[in-house]
């Protein structure tokens, strides 16, 4: 039937017009964001934020390393999309070791979250884990951007904000890309273990 052999839609507008969206939402949390890194860092970022940024820059280097030895040589170009999430993962469970229980409250969803996809990633590789992590990068993003702007913090605390805003702009310019292309690979990256590729 004529039907049968033409083009199935897949929402593939809905998907673009999402895409502008969040593209949109970054570039306008990016455009507040910054202006208050520079104002913070503008005297002394080395001794300021350097501190607060080594730690995480090294667990990050770590965590992508580690995925471009793990992942297959066909889903090479994920490393850093896994990467850094999983790095995230490591920084926000180092924190409950070092700072003890009362900090389980604050980072276990933002764990369980990041695990899910990591694992779901690995049990089916596939787009959706990666657009799993993208949603939950630019909610969080979001929800530190509202808290910093606030104001109103110890020194401490917006150090820490800052960072961690750094580390998902970063994520999130990672993930985008990373999306787009596994989408674009599919169905040739099959999406269960075993499955034969169309």
């Amino acid at each position: 039937m004529a039907e049968d052999g033409a083009p199935k839609k897949t929402g593939g507008g809905v998907i673009s017009a999402v895409f502008a969206a969040i593209g949109v939402g970054v570039a306008f949390i990016g455009a507040h964001v910054i202006p208050e890194i520079v104002s913070h860092l503008s005297s002394a970022f080395g001794e300021w934020l350097g501190l607060s940024l080594f730690l995480p820059i090294v667990i990050l280097f770590l965590t992508c390393w580690a995925a471009s030895k793990l992942l297959s040589p066909d889903l090479k170009f994920l490393n850093l999309a896994l990467g850094v999430p999983a790095g995230q993962a490591a920084i926000l469970i180092l924190s409950v070791m070092i700072l003890g229980s009362r900090a389980i409250a604050a980072v276990w969803f933002d764990v369980a979250v990041i695990l899910a996809a990591l694992i779901w990633f690995a049990s089916r590789p596939s787009a959706g884990p990666i657009m799993m992590l993208l949603v939950y990068e630019i909610g969080v993003l979001a929800i530190n951007f509202y808290v910093l702007i606030q104001g109103g913090f110890d020194e401490t605390l917006v150090k820490g904000l800052i960072s961690s805003i750094v580390v998902r702009i970063f994520a999130i310019l990672v993930l985008l890309p990373a999306y787009k292309e596994m989408k674009s690979r599919l169905p040739g990256v099959s999406q269960t273990p075993g499955a034969p590729a169309t």
